[in-house]
């Protein structure tokens, strides 16, 4: 609509049309949006810079009632009111404006439409400007449904749940794919400017402000945003009710909020987002993009780091929830334990992917629940070997896992990302050396399941004994300076990659001797 109204072929409102368009962005969907706090700034200011009196406020309100009668002293509406602390309407007043209807504001005010109420339903606005006793009602509420959009969008707050319709604008500044690697979910990195970012939220991130010299959307915050189409329903819930439950929990990645959203284009979907906190690096990525630590201390501050992921572990595996004063204690599965769901926030390492946990309230007997996801690579024998079934598993499919994880990292401490490259190979041509073997003729039962090409760390029992082998090499060739990483490893052999689960340590006792280390 803009440029092709009468209001924008004034020269009396040019300087407003001017700071309209310095303040109207172009959202990562593609639609506009306003900065409504900076064009505020600007209506509240001053029409002579430096001389009290006429605000741009002031000066529109004057051109908005210009063929008022001369006999009727004064405004209907003053400036103090479009600003006023509660019933504000500045933005009710520049949507008018830009519909010639300006001097509409105070029947609109009248009727209950100011600005905390927006974006108002267009049948009760419809109803109301019906009332109004002007010119072609219907055509005034239709034109001010689809203006009122672009004047308030997303506030982005802390533990949101909502709903949007297609006609919400979400103000992303800018929005980037972080990442090929999901299976049920997209992940992005969304900027957001500082005032579409709540009060509670913005004293949460508030030291994760930062700038761009490069454009002037002003301040922002980058946040990760997960979405999920209409088909993955069942694993954002999921992932959902995991987050909530561990909100408060150190070395989870942080849960913000989540929304739904029905996005317009060729095939209208709705799709289900969490907000969380922007990592700068999985795991992997980690590997790949530095070297290596050289010093002592800064070995270890490595494998401390990575000791708050089996901490992260034990809470998931014994979770207590107050539920209104009374303590409930669940038996929790992460399922899904890798590099990829390892994030750097920060510098501090954090448990992600939560969208295969599951949780029992906890029983006196060994727990076990039948789980999903997951890569085979750090995947546990007893998880292959019932591929494709949906049988039971204990919590040491997570120590497993975690034992895969400590591998690669001791591997990279040692050798660096090309010694990974190396590990990988090695674990490959096992695989495919007992895939061979199995094709030939048998004269007796076969005691571990089928194998097919791949990667993993057992033969579908068993560690691989190639594995305990790089383990011994990794050793023989520590710097000097390393005195965590063999201690590191000798857990691993010994109590996390071990074939029979009931052997593995648990969760807690595992923590417990890595704080040893850490000592």
């Amino acid at each position: 609509m803009g440029d092709e109204l009468p209001f924008d072929r004034s020269p009396l409102t040019a300087d407003y049309r001017a700071a309209r368009a310095k303040y109207t962005k172009k959202a990562a969907c593609g639609r506009d949006y306003v900065l409504v706090s900076k064009l505020r700034l600007w209506l509240k200011s001053n029409v002579t810079p430096g001389v009290e009196g006429s605000t741009q406020a002031t000066r529109l309100l004057a051109f908005a009632y210009r063929n008022r009668s001369r006999d009727k002293p004064g405004l209907p509406m003053s400036p103090e009111e479009l600003f006023h602390s509660r019933y504000g309407c500045i933005l009710v007043f520049c949507v008018l404006l830009e519909l010639d209807r300006g001097h509409l504001v105070n029947e609109f005010l009248r009727r209950g439409i100011y600005d905390d109420l927006l974006p108002t339903d267009l049948h009760p606005l419809r109803e109301k400007t019906a009332t109004m006793g002007t010119r072609d009602p219907d055509p005034l509420a239709n034109g001010f449904h689809i203006l009122q959009w672009k004047f308030c969008p997303v506030i982005i707050e802390m533990d949101m749940r909502r709903s949007f319709y297609e006609d919400h604008i979400l103000p992303f500044c800018q929005r980037e794919k972080i990442n090929e690697k999901g299976v049920h979910a997209q992940l992005w990195q969304v900027a957001i400017p500082e005032e579409f970012v709540g009060p509670r939220l913005r004293a949460v991130v508030e030291d994760k402000k930062y700038d761009n010299p490069d454009d002037d959307h002003g301040p922002r915050y980058n946040f990760a945003l997960k979405t999920f189409n209409e088909g993955d329903k069942a694993s954002f819930e999921n992932e959902k009710n995991a987050f909530m439950a561990l909100r408060h929990h150190v070395g989870i990645v942080q849960y913000f909020g989540d929304y739904k959203h029905s996005e317009a284009g060729a095939g209208k979907t709705l799709t289900s987002n969490i907000i969380m906190e922007y990592a700068d690096y999985d795991l992997d990525e980690y590997f790949t993009e530095f070297s290596p630590p050289v010093s002592q201390s800064a070995i270890k501050s490595f494998w401390e780091g990575l000791f708050d992921i089996a901490h992260a572990v034990n809470d998931i595996h014994n979770l207590i929830v107050d539920t209104h004063g009374r303590m409930r204690e669940f038996s929790g599965w992460h399922a899904n334990i890798d590099p990829d769901n390892i994030l750097i926030v920060q510098g501090q390492l954090k448990l992600a992917g939560q969208s295969s946990v599951a949780f029992l309230e906890k029983a006196e007997a060994e727990p076990k629940n039948v789980v999903i996801g997951g890569k085979e690579t750090y995947g546990a024998p007893e998880r292959y070997s019932r591929h494709g079934s949906l049988d039971a598993v204990s919590q040491a499919i997570d120590i497993w896992s975690l034992g895969c994880v400590f591998s690669i990292a001791a591997t990279w401490v040692v050798l660096g990302h090309k010694g990974i490259r190396q590990f990988a190979h090695l674990r490959q041509t096992s695989i495919d050396k007992i895939v061979q073997a199995q094709a030939k003729p048998r004269t007796s039962p076969r005691k571990n399941p089928q194998l097919t090409p791949g990667d993993y760390f057992h033969d579908g029992a068993n560690v691989l004994t190639n594995v305990i082998g790089w383990h011994a090499h990794l050793r023989s060739v520590l710097r000097r300076s390393d005195i965590t990483t063999s201690r590191v490893l000798d857990i691993v052999d010994q109590k996390m990659i071990v074939g029979n689960a009931g052997r593995r340590i648990k969760a807690k006792d595992l923590c417990a001797e890595l704080d040893q280390i850490k000592a």
